[in-house]
């Protein structure tokens, strides 16, 4: 909890916490299947890391990291039968596409794009999610280069706070030291192993934000607490460092975030009306207030410019296109579709300044 993603997280809305609970549930059924080599574990490991994808698009990353760790795995350990091998991964990923499935069927029906709202373009149902994304001013300077050079520096832009928020640096430092382990149980090689594809598989997203990396986090810290556990091993000098160099890190973290969630603290002991702290905390809270105090009840508007358009609580279109050649032709259009206003919103830095 000291870190801060998961600090952040546990008090929003986000679905990465969930998304890392199914994907932590499903690395250890894969650990259990591989131990006891009995079928129903994997089952249930494709069932989680299955509400993993279902959870959010990245979950098809932990998935692909699973189904590809178990197989390295399995191709790897003698006392694996080849039978088990092949079906093992095949049962893995049937399971996982069983529980994913649904969702894009009911996408395809709804909106005629299996990935909505990704790829829309590419399957002609308007403008996608992340044409948008990269329309913005605030965030054209996340989208990043994917070289080999950025894929070695992509830690230290985490722990330096570079991507919209920060991870522990003892995590990030000390767990890659465990490849050089020379004494290493199988469970950790098959951590370290999904660990690296995750991470991989996590930096060829468009653009980096260290929420993302939150599902990695479990494994790594399983990762780095057996590394600390067997470089302590090695010299009791470096193992006392090790411990002190872990305290000092969790009272960093705690610390931080207390200077950091003290902007809560008057709200949250009565001393701030909640209407003033979601005002400037939150941008859409004005313009929802707006539209309930100046406009008809039921009124449907024509929303341009705002990103996180779904916290609106009015009847919308957001972004639609408008194809008349004048200006009477536009307006019959709007009234055909039921529009009587248009709301122009202008991102002034982030979405609390709408």
């Amino acid at each position: 909890y000291a870190m801060q993603p998961i600090n952040m997280l546990s008090a929003t809305a986000d679905i990465d916490l969930g998304l890392t609970l199914f994907g932590l549930l499903g690395l250890l059924a894969l650990l259990n299947a591989i131990e006891s080599k009995q079928t129903g574990w994997l089952l249930l490991g494709g069932l989680f890391a299955g509400l993993a994808a279902s959870t959010k698009y990245q979950g098809a990353l932990i998935v692909a990291a699973l189904a590809f760790s178990l197989l390295f795995y399995s191709l790897r350990r003698e006392s694996s039968t080849a039978k088990w091998k092949a079906s093992g991964v095949l049962a893995f990923s049937l399971a996982a596409l069983f529980v994913f499935f649904p969702w894009p069927i009911d996408n395809f029906i709804n909106t005629g794009n299996p990935v909505y709202p990704l790829l829309n373009k590419l399957f002609g149902v308007g403008e996608s999610w992340e044409q948008v994304v990269l329309g913005s001013h605030t965030t054209k300077s996340w989208f990043q280069d994917h070289t080999f050079t950025a894929f070695l520096t992509l830690p230290w832009k985490l722990i330096t706070g570079r991507c919209d928020g920060w991870v522990t640096p003892l995590l990030l430092l000390l767990a890659p030291w465990g490849v050089f382990l020379k004494r290493k149980h199988w469970a950790f090689s098959f951590l370290l192993v999904f660990s690296m594809l995750l991470y991989t598989l996590l930096f060829l997203l468009p653009y980096w934000i260290v929420r993302f990396f939150v599902p990695l986090l479990p494994a790594l810290s399983l990762v780095a607490a057996y590394t600390w556990h067997e470089l302590g091993r090695l010299d009791r000098v470096l193992h006392r460092t090790l411990n002190l160099a872990i305290i000092l890190v969790v009272l960093a973290n705690l610390g931080f975030l207390f200077v950091k969630n003290a902007s809560v603290l008057p709200v949250a002991l009565g001393l701030e009306p909640r209407e003033n702290y979601l005002s400037r905390t939150l941008g859409w809270y004005d313009v929802n207030r707006f539209v309930q105090k100046n406009l008809p009840s039921g009124s449907k508007i024509l929303v341009y410019g705002a990103q996180l358009f779904y916290y609106f609580d009015f009847d919308y279109l957001y972004n639609h296109p408008l194809k008349g050649e004048s200006a009477s032709q536009t307006a019959r259009q709007l009234r055909e579709k039921g529009v009587r206003y248009v709301l122009l919103l202008v991102d002034r830095g982030g979405p609390q300044d709408l």
